[in-house]
Order: structure tokens, then C-alpha cells, then sequence
């Protein structure tokens, strides 16, 4: 047999020699209709084709002549642009076809530049205006996916991909081939890829490490980081610009020397070095991220006010945002305020938070009616109070102007009131006077409080998470002053609330793995300790979650295509050990190519693990293995029962069985169910199987009968509790 590892290793060989021996991935698909059309119906995702290929290989042009027919090819491959510049792609086939060009690395982001409605002959360039893209500015060394289809019925069949540009042949009846900037065509670029913060994350933590998945012959990196587009981009080993922060660095991570600045977007920059003999640097793509700022508005507020003009112009309206437009500018209807009512005492509006807070700022936005400027609503001499518990408060400094409205549309708030970090969870403004002098109404149009993070945040699980499992780990972000972190963990809310529910202190920003019970809500809190601050200690709100009804084996969703020699390769195959090699055993686990997962046909989530048998040839069975390590603790939880989901297929023969730690158990129901194309759950009673459930370290499905032969997919397998 062909096994699946032979081609990847071509692959890898083959795919990264860059300039020397550049290549390109043609894959097709036989006997599939005659249009353009019928591509994109067929294949579904362009990127991520599905169904998968019939054939695949590797060429070294970006022109091809096959003598095939009724098929549909696939041609694609990562550039790099040689010069800054305006280029065009071009592109001609037998029969019809299209070409895809991404912006961008990512595949997935390719969209069709030029196409070929019915057929051209070999370096037939100029047949059609439809075989020309667009003209389009790229600059140097930007990466590019590209992707080419064509479909061909009987005769000739050929493509060829061209582009022109500066450095290249300006002629489009004679384009340059695109064979000698093709830098890869495998899953791992020569660049840097995978960064961490995501590109274009927000709110990360000034203190971050950054890191990255090497490029494929990558051996140290050098790394650019700046608050500058153009001077992270234009910098190089000859020309720093201030931005090159560390030079042959050989781990794939970077610490920066000093805490970044709170809310600043920053852009960095990955070039991979090559080991010798050629010591090549290849330029990577700019990513960015922003940091956290100094400080975040608070949500869960509740407004009260002495009175309200009308039920339109409550205290509330303060609060909700209404009147704001996506950046922050009020409007001028009186229903997006409030208003009080005609009164002869003092008027007051208190905010109730969600908890204790360390406030920073308040930004205010005065009453803002079109008559503002005549009416004068607008609190003008205030005086500010705070408390933790709504019972005793302190004066904020003695008393405070805010700013009046313009009266106008698109009002950007002009006063900020400075907190001093102080602490409070309610907080009462009282109007001593208003901008008009003699009314005796008072209004605002928006408030927002700003606190210093010291509260625990960004739970996992999501609060009010359902089917969680119970073995999982509890992270969450930490309070900016934090040391270290008290976690409460109970299905009693009020033990969780009053702190009397047992606690782990940690360092880190995680708990777990738990061993919890299934179909069961938990309670948490996470309170952040500082014993040199005061106060020392700041408990966050109370979050919630249930775990699943099921403990899981093995849901299939880990396995990946990546080569053996990456960090992160955990291909099926490895784990599921089949009877490739075994003449005894006719097993063989996923597909020859990748993905080698089953990506259609799955249970639940994404993938499910394709099991093809053969009790012939010598084979007397065929069976999978998968070792569990470490051993495996089956009476957690209360489970008594193991349930495999498979699903057959037509013409499917012999007897479904399953192994745990050794005992054999045959499936129980209609021995031909495996030949049926449905989903169907088989349900182990565990008690009867005789092996120590507490420490289960091998799992086997299999298939017995002389000259049994088929395929299954196998998902899900999982611990259940009794029914």
C-alpha cells in the first residue's frame, strides 16, 4: 500500500526549495460535468475542497498538459511579489477554468481575478479580455495565495498561469510564468506564520510575550516591533529604523525589555533565518495588535434619580448609551437624556455597580437639548459623593463644574472627572446649580465610569456555559495588581458568595483539571490578592456553568495534517494504531492523503476517524489500537457505560467489536447495521467487562470474519452515566 506518510514526505522535499526549484500542487477530480460553474458546485470550498481529490502531485511549472478527460484540476501555491509595483495575472486553459489570487497568505481569502468561460489553447494568452485580472498595486515582498481550476471534457487539456509586472515581461500575450515565486505549497510556509496575539487583537496585556510558528528551514528569527507601520515594514539587519528589537533570536518567542504602553497599537514583524549553507532571510508579513488601557468602562450600572420629567427622561438614559453614535457623539433629542423633575429640593442621581470598584474617571455629558444654550438644563456646580455600601459616603474634593453642551449634534464629552483610583460601588451626584441660573429643572445626557481592572475578568468557562466537561480547566484573566488568585468551586452559590466554600490559592490564571460531576451547575469566583495593596483583596462577580452529560474518550477534533518533525503533529494514524505493516491485521487507519480525518461525514464537530478492513490476504482480523496514557480513570463521575458512534457503509461485512484494557466485547445489535450509511450509538455496559475500570490504558475497535472487508467511521466515543 501507498502509505499516506511517502507523499507528504515528496511534499516537504519538493515544495520549500524557494527560487531553485519552485513548485506548484495539482490536484483532480474525475468524472465531474463540463462548466465553469460546476467547479464551484462541485468542490464547495475552493480552499478546503471537499469531496478530496482523486489524485495528487507536485509540478515544477506553472503551465501543464494532461492527456486525460472528464475532470476537474486544481492548481495552487503561496508567491512572493518581487517589487513593488502594478502587476496583472493572466490565465488560459482547456477547457473552462478560473483563476484565484489572494491579497494575502490566507487561501481561504483568494477571489477569482480571471477566468476562461470555454477554452484556449497551450499559451493561448489572449483570447479572451476575461483571461486578464484587473490591475493591481502590490508591494514587494508581499505574500500571495494563488489558485487555479479548470474543467476538462475530452481532448486536449492544458493551463498555464502567467503575470506581468516591474522585473517581469510586460507583455500580456506573453506573460512571465508565476513558477519561479512560488515559495511553498505545503502547510508550513519559510515564513514566520501562526502569531501570538492573533493579528489585529485587542486588549492585550502590556507584559506580553510574543511568538510565532517558525518557518519550515527557519533556524533563529529576527524580530521588529514598533508603533510605526512604515518603519516596521521598511526596517532591516542594514537599516534598523529603531525597530529591530532582537537579532538571531532561536526560540520562536520574544519577551519585550519593559511593559509596552497601555493603549497603543503596535506593529511587529518576524524574518526567518535561515541555517546554512545559504543563511537566507526571509521577510515576514506585519501583524499588530493594541494593548489594554489604562482602564475599562464599567457595564452593570443602575441609575436612580430624586425624579424624572417623564417616563421618557429617566435616570436610566444616563446609562444606556442612547444618543451615542459609534464614536461616542451625542445627539441632541431630549428622550436621550435625562431630565428632572420641577422641584424645590436638591436634585440627585446616584449609580449602583455591580460590585466594588477602583475608579479612575467619569466622562460627562452634559444635557444636550437643541435649547441647552437657552434653557441652561445642564448640572453645572456639583457635588460628587461615593460609597462601598450605599450607607456612608465621602465628598469627592469639595465641589465640581461640568462643562455645559453645545446644544448641537455629534457632542464628544467635555468634562472627565479624575477618581483618584479611589474605591466605590455607588456613586451620587448632587446639582447644586445648572447653566440656566434660575430654572429649577437639571438634566445629563450620558455618564460612564472608567475602573482599573483589578477584578478577575473574561472567565472560561463562558458564564452560563452548558456541557462542560468535567475535567476541565478554569482560567480567567487577571486583575492588573494581582499576586496571586483564591478560587471557589461549589454547587452551592451561597458557600461561593459568603466565601465559605473550600478555596485554591494559585499563582497562575488557571485551575484544573477539576473532576466534577456530569449534568451538575457550578458555581466560581476568582479573588485577586495583593496583601501590600489596600484593600488587599478584590473578589469578582459569581459565575456559573453546568458540565456535560458525558465524559469524552476520544471526539477525533485533535488530530491535524501537520508533518511528523513539527512541534504540533498528531496525525490519527499515530495514536489509532492500525495493521499497516501487520500482515495479520487488515486495519488501516485514515485516509492516504490528507486531511487524513474524515471531514464530511462526522457525528459531531469536524472530524471523525475513517477505519477502512480487510480480512483477506492473510489478514485474520482488523483492528485498531489507541493507548491511553496516562491510564484512564473510568468510575469517575458515576459513568457505567461506553458509547461508540459509528457509521457504515454499503457492502460493509463481518462483526463489529470493541476491546477495553483487553476484554473483548461484540457489538449487540444487527451485525449488518454496519453496512447501513446512518449514525448509530452502541451503548457498553461497563460493570460486566472484569478489568480495573480505574485505570483503563487500552481502547481497540475491530472487525472480525474471514474476507470481512469495508469501511467505517468511528466518532464520539464516551462515558455516560446510567439511563
Amino acid at each position: 500500500m501507498y502509505r499516506k506518510t511517502t507523499l507528504i514526505g515528496l511534499l516537504v522535499c519538493l515544495a520549500l526549495s524557494s527560487m531553485v526549484s519552485a513548485t506548484m500542487l495539482h490536484e483532480d477530480w474525475h468524472q465531474v460535468a463540463r462548466n465553469r460553474r460546476d467547479i464551484v458546485n462541485l468542490l464547495v470550498d475552493l480552499a478546503n475542497p471537499v469531496p478530496k481529490p482523486d489524485f495528487r502531485e507536485v509540478i515544477k511549472t506553472s503551465s501543464y498538459s494532461g492527456n486525460k478527460d472528464n475532470y476537474v484540476a486544481k492548481f495552487s501555491g503561496w508567491i512572493i511579489v518581487p517589487a513593488t509595483g502594478h502587476y496583472q495575472f493572466h490565465y488560459a486553459c482547456d477547457d473552462s477554468g478560473t483563476l484565484y489570487v489572494s491579497q494575502d497568505e490566507e487561501m481561504a481569502n483568494a477571489v477569482e481575478v480571471a477566468y476562461v468561460d470555454a477554452w484556449c489553447g497551450v499559451g493561448e494568452w489572449n483570447k479572451y479580455p476575461s483571461q486578464h485580472s484587473q490591475v493591481m498595486t502590490l508591494r514587494k515582498g508581499q505574500i500571495m495565495a494563488v489558485m487555479a481550476f479548470y474543467q476538462e471534457g475530452t481532448g486536449g487539456d492544458n493551463m498555464d498561469i502567467g503575470w506581468t509586472g516591474p522585473g517581469l515581461s510586460s507583455n500580456i500575450t506573453n506573460p512571465t510564468y508565476l513558477t519561479n515565486w512560488v515559495t511553498h505549497i505545503a502547510p508550513i510556509p519559510i515564513w514566520a506564520w501562526k502569531p501570538d496575539p492573533a493579528n489585529g487583537a485587542t486588549d492585550v496585556p502590556r507584559d506580553v510575550v510574543l511568538g510565532w510558528g517558525s518557518g519550515r528551514f527557519a533556524a533563529k528569527h529576527d524580530v521588529y516591533v514598533g508603533t510605526v507601520f512604515d518603519d516596521v515594514n521598511d526596517a532591516s539587519r542594514a537599516n534598523p529604523l529603531g525597530v529591530l528589537v532582537s537579532q538571531d533570536v532561536e526560540l520562536n518567542i520574544y519577551a519585550p525589555a519593559r511593559r509596552l504602553d497601555f493603549g497603543t497599537t503596535y506593529y511587529w514583524r518576524i524574518d526567518e533565518v535561515n541555517a546554512a549553507p545559504d543563511y537566507g532571510i526571509y521577510k515576514g508579513r506585519i501583524w499588530r495588535f493594541t494593548t489594554e488601557p489604562v482602564a475599562y468602562a464599567i457595564e452593570n450600572i443602575t441609575a436612580t434619580a430624586s425624579s424624572s420629567q417623564n417616563a421618557d427622561m429617566g435616570p436610566e438614559k444616563t446609562i444606556d448609551g442612547s444618543g451615542l453614535d459609534a464614536n461616542d457623539l451625542h445627539s441632541i433629542e431630549p428622550t436621550d437624556m435625562w431630565l428632572s423633575g420641577t422641584e424645590p429640593l436638591r436634585v440627585w442621581i446616584e449609580y449602583e455597580f455591580d460590585n466594588v470598584y477602583k475608579l479612575h474617571e467619569m466622562f460627562i455629558w452634559n444635557s444636550n437639548q437643541r435649547v441647552e444654550l437657552l434653557a441652561g438644563f445642564g448640572l453645572k456646580d456639583v457635588t460628587i459623593e461615593y460609597s462601598t455600601n450605599g450607607t456612608d459616603f465621602a465628598t469627592l474634593g469639595t465641589t465640581h463644574e461640568f462643562a455645559q453642551a453645545p446644544g448641537l449634534p455629534d457632542y464628544a464629552h467635555n468634562t472627565t472627572v479624575d477618581f483618584g483610583d479611589l474605591t466605590a460601588k455607588y456613586v451620587k451626584l448632587t446639582a447644586n446649580s445648572n447653566w440656566g441660573g434660575l430654572l429649577s429643572q437639571y438634566g445629563l445626557s450620558e455618564i460612564r465610569f472608567l475602573h482599573i481592572p483589578v477584578h478577575a475578568r473574561e472567565p472560561y468557562p463562558a458564564p452560563g456555559a452548558v456541557g462542560v466537561p468535567p475535567d476541565v480547566i478554569l482560567s480567567w484573566g487577571a486583575g492588573r495588581e494581582a499576586v496571586s488568585h483564591d478560587v471557589y468551586v461549589s454547587t452551592d452559590q451561597q458557600a461561593v458568595a459568603d466565601g465559605t466554600a473550600a478555596a485554591v490559592t494559585t499563582t497562575e490564571t488557571s485551575h484544573g483539571p477539576l473532576s466534577l460531576d456530569l449534568e451538575t451547575t457550578y458555581y466560581w469566583k476568582v479573588s485577586e490578592v495583593n496583601q501590600a495593596e489596600s484593600p488587599s483583596t478584590w473578589e469578582s462577580t459569581i459565575w456559573s456553568f453546568t458540565t456535560a452529560d458525558h465524559i469524552i474518550v476520544d471526539n477525533f477534533e485533535s488530530y491535524n495534517d501537520l508533518n511528523p518533525e513539527e512541534s504540533e503533529s498528531n496525525r490519527i494514524f499515530l495514536t489509532w494504531v492500525d495493521g499497516y505493516g501487520v500482515p495479520i491485521n487488515g486495519s488501516v487507519v485514515g485516509y492516504e492523503n490528507p486531511p487524513f480525518c474524515e471531514r464530511i461525514i462526522v457525528y459531531s464537530g469536524k472530524q471523525s476517524m475513517p477505519l477502512f478492513y480487510s480480512n483477506t490476504g492473510g489478514a485474520a482480523y482488523s483492528e485498531a489500537e489507541r493507548t491511553l496514557s496516562p491510564a484512564q480513570n473510568w468510575t469517575e463521575a458515576q459513568v457505567e457505560a461506553l458509547a461508540v458512534h459509528f457509521y457504515g457503509s454499503e457492502g460493509n461485512t463481518g462483526q463489529l467489536y470493541v476491546k477495553v484494557g483487553g476484554s473483548k466485547v461484540v457489538y449487540n445489535g444487527d451485525a449488518a447495521d454496519i453496512a447501513e450509511a446512518e449514525w448509530k450509538q452502541w451503548s457498553i455496559d461497563l460493570a460486566p467487562l472484569g478489568v480495573d475500570l480505574q485505570s483503563i490504558t487500552k481502547l481497540a475497535i475491530g472487525i472480525d470474519g474471514n474476507g470481512a472487508t469495508g469501511k467505517l467511521y468511528i466518532d464520539d466515543i464516551r462515558l455516560y452515566l446510567p439511563r
